[in-house]
Parts: structure tokens; C-alpha cells; sequence
């Protein structure tokens, strides 16, 4: 995780191991803003090596603890000892992968200590979750540095060119908890 450039640029605070997001966007003298999770994948035969990603221990989702989460996906070339150079970016907010913000509040890893015939053991029980990575969601964004927001975020910053949407629709059986809370 590159925090040492992310602090050049505003203050952050790393999160722990297998915490979600990587680091918050503010520190002891700033409460958090939003969240950042880091990501990469390999880029080889014109194509990103996988069409998901594993998300250790957590379920992702565009908020926690009341902030955004954007995601931060790079594809890259190269590989062993050679320089792996970025070949695609894409920062997404976490509700491109997932938009359940209750199921990945209520989320919780289990450890089981005082294990073995001596007490002395550990279980180490961590989930593992799979989901699309957005080079999937978006394939026309490969070779490209992407931007991908809710549409009712509405950003009129003349910096930034509008060129397409997404759109994801809840699985049927979320569509029908949706309707019938």
C-alpha cells in the first residue's frame, strides 16, 4: 500500500491488517472523510489476469462508519523481477461492487483462542469474498484512468468529462428484500 505517497498529498490514517478500507483520508488533527482500498491486478494478453478480485475478511460496500469508500483498482504489466509498470486505473466508489451497507456493517470475523490439547492454539476464522473487479464492470475503461461515481452525486466539475454510465441492478432476491423490508 503506497501510504507514504498518500501523505505527501493529505494527512491519512493506515488501517490494521485485513481492516476495511486500507487508510482514511484524515488523521489525529482531521476526523476521517472517506476511505481508500487498494487493489491491483495483472494486465497480460490484452486482458486483466482475473474477472474478480478476493476481498479478505470483509465484504466491501461504498460506506462505513457513516464515510464513502472508494475502491482503487490498478492493472499492471510486468511481473517476477522485472518493473511492473500501471497499465489501467480505475477509483470506483465502493457501491459498484457492492451496495449492501447493512450486510457489510454486520460482518464479523471470529477467532477462537485456547485451541489444541494445550490451550495455546488459534483459529484463525476469516471468510473470503469474491467479487467482479470493475475492469469487468467496464471493460471500455482497460488503458484508461477512471472515475466512477453514483450517478446522483451529479459532479459538475468542469474537470472531469462525463463518458457513460453503469448500471447494476440488484440481484432478484435482494430486489424482493428491497421491496418487502
Amino acid at each position: 500500500m503506497p501510504t507514504g505517497f498518500v501523505r505527501s498529498i493529505c494527512p491519512c490514517t493506515p488501517q490494521g491488517r485485513n481492516s476495511y478500507p486500507d487508510f482514511w483520508i484524515g488523521d489525529a488533527t482531521q476526523p476521517p472523510s472517506e476511505g481508500y482500498e487498494i487493489k491491483s491486478l495483472a494486465f497480460s494478453k490484452g486482458k486483466p489476469a482475473r474477472k474478480d478480485y478476493d476481498s479478505n475478511s470483509t465484504i466491501p460496500s461504498g460506506r462505513k462508519d457513516n464515510r464513502d469508500i472508494f475502491l482503487v483498482f490498478f492493472l499492471y504489466t510486468g511481473g517476477g523481477a522485472n518493473p511492473r509498470s500501471v497499465h489501467s486505473l480505475c477509483i470506483a466508489h465502493g457501491d459498484l461492487i457492492n451496495a449492501d451497507h447493512v450486510v457489510a456493517a454486520a460482518h464479523v470475523n471470529e477467532g477462537i483462542a485456547g485451541f489444541g490439547s494445550y490451550g495455546d492454539g488459534f483459529i484463525r476464522d476469516r471468510k473470503m469474498y469474491r467479487f467482479p473487479q470493475p475492469f469487468s464492470l467496464d471493460p471500455a475503461g482497460i488503458g484508461r484512468c477512471r472515475l466512477i461515481l453514483p450517478t446522483e452525486w451529479a459532479l459538475s466539475d468542469p474537470r472531469l468529462i462525463q463518458v457513460g454510465t453503469l448500471e447494476r441492478r440488484l440481484s432478484s432476491g435482494r430486489q424482493d428484500q428491497a421491496d418487502h423490508p
